[in-house]
Parts: C-alpha cells; sequence; structure tokens
C-alpha cells in the first residue's frame, strides 16, 4: 500500500510540473511592497524594479528600462537605499494611500512620500513616490 501512495504522490508531482500550473500569485501589503521597492534599488540587477509601480502611473513604460533609476540620484552607486519609520497609510481619497518614511542612501538622507494604489485585494502598487524637495517619480512627471 506504501508503494501505492509513493506512486500517486510521485505520479502527481509530475503531472503537475509537466502541465505548467501556475504559480500561486502573492499579494503585497503596503508595507512588502515598499520594502520589495527597496531591495529592488540594493539590487545590481534592477530588470524588474518597476514591477513595483501601479501600471496607472506616470512614465510607467519609461522606468521598464534599469537605465532610468541608473540616470536619477538612485543610481547603483549611492546604495545601500533604506526607507525605515514608515507612518501609518493615510487614506489619499480614491483608493489610494498615502505614507511617508525616512530614507538613507550611501550618500544623503531625507523624507519621502509614497502614494500607493491597490490592484486587487491586498495587492498594493506605488503610484506616485516623492522624494524630499525631489519629484523623483510623480504620475505623469518627474522633475527637481
Amino acid at each position: 500500500m506504501k508503494k501505492i501512495i509513493i506512486m500517486f504522490m510521485v505520479f502527481s508531482a509530475l503531472f503537475i510540473m509537466l502541465t505548467g500550473c501556475p504559480p500561486i500569485e502573492e499579494t503585497m501589503s503596503i508595507e512588502e511592497r515598499i520594502k520589495s521597492f527597496e531591495d529592488g534599488l540594493n539590487n545590481s540587477n534592477r530588470e524588474d524594479l518597476y514591477e513595483n509601480f501601479h501600471p496607472d502611473a506616470g512614465q510607467y513604460e519609461q522606468i521598464k528600462d534599469p537605465d532610468y533609476w541608473e540616470e536619477s540620484i538612485f543610481f547603483y552607486g549611492n546604495r545601500p537605499f533604506d526607507f525605515s519609520n514608515l507612518s501609518d497609510p493615510v487614506d489619499a481619497g480614491s483608493g489610494k494611500m498615502e505614507v511617508t518614511a525616512d530614507y538613507t542612501s550611501g550618500v544623503d538622507s531625507g523624507s519621502c512620500t509614497f502614494v500607493m494604489k491597490e490592484d486587487g485585494a491586498d495587492d498594493w502598487y506605488i503610484l506616485q513616490f516623492t522624494y524630499g524637495e525631489f519629484e523623483i517619480y510623480k504620475t505623469g512627471q518627474c522633475s527637481q
């Protein structure tokens, strides 16, 4: 009987692997998404960094290019990047939440603001990002 159970488990695992069952999609809270963005900024491979942003965010197509970040104050040489002391999310209207945080890098520090937008149940993405006096990433524009 044990052999039958083991064979059933092996064949089930093979079936799942061969049929390409999609992985279970994970959702991210606001805090987890900001941490994911931080981790991405500190990673030498930034090809997936844009995935932390909501598709409705301004310049979404441009931030898919890893060089977008290299041409800003978030270039790799300024790491490590750290977002800490996140505030409790505040309702920013229209289904958005705003979070402020302290920001430090290898060369400077200050405060920053994230405006988050939910995409599906409990799955949050960055819609806008402002660092200190510089609007590093804001819907529809990027300026200093």
